[in-house]
């Protein structure tokens, strides 16, 4: 299997049955169809804030998407099936060699929110009654799907997230380090 087929499979198997619609794709060849897309897009940022990012790479003359719920709150927000459906067809269009910037949200992953996030390193998925740890979880791990796509389509993906984060810590996120290879 090649590694285009390899990503269809991935798509098919993977995305959630709401996603799926949400993406128009009822069998593989429509999967097969949006992976062989023409992919024109050099950068994405991801929780993308004021786009400081973007404009500056725009400015350079580079295609550019940005990504953030206080842009769409629907369509641009990993915790729902409409918003993952925009960023994998956002990942899908970023050219061999392109840029994935993901700004993820720190505030549930820092040390000053270990108080009531009960994180730590040892339980780096924290206290999982609270509904904005579940969201950040849910973040990390829809991350890491578009990191899994993103690394089948050969283009470079950035984490923004201070060093001392317990977001390195989790499970996804030290699985998609060690399977890409990444420091």
């Amino acid at each position: 299997m090649d590694l285009e087929e390899s990503l269809v499979e991935c798509l098919w198997i993977e995305c959630a049955v709401r996603v799926k619609r949400g993406l128009k794709w009822r069998s593989r060849a429509d999967v097969r169809e949006a992976v062989q897309a023409v992919r024109v897009r050099h950068v994405v940022e991801w929780f993308c804030g004021t786009g400081a990012l973007s404009a500056a790479c725009s400015q350079l003359g580079l295609l550019v998407s940005w990504y953030d719920c206080k842009l769409g709150p629907i369509k641009m927000s990993l915790l729902n099936d409409a918003g993952m459906a925009k960023a994998i067809l956002l990942s899908l269009s970023l050219v061999v060699g392109g840029t994935a910037w993901f700004g993820v949200p720190c505030s549930t992953f820092v040390f000053v929110s270990r108080g009531h996030t009960k994180r730590s390193r040892m339980k780096p998925k924290g206290n999982v009654q609270r509904k904005d740890i579940r969201q950040a979880n849910l973040i990390v791990e829809r991350v890491v799907f578009l990191i899994k796509i993103l690394a089948k389509r050969k283009v470079y993906w950035i984490m923004e997230q201070p060093l001392n984060s317990l977001l390195w810590y989790m499970p996804a996120i030290k699985k998609a380090r060690r399977d890409y290879q990444v420091n």
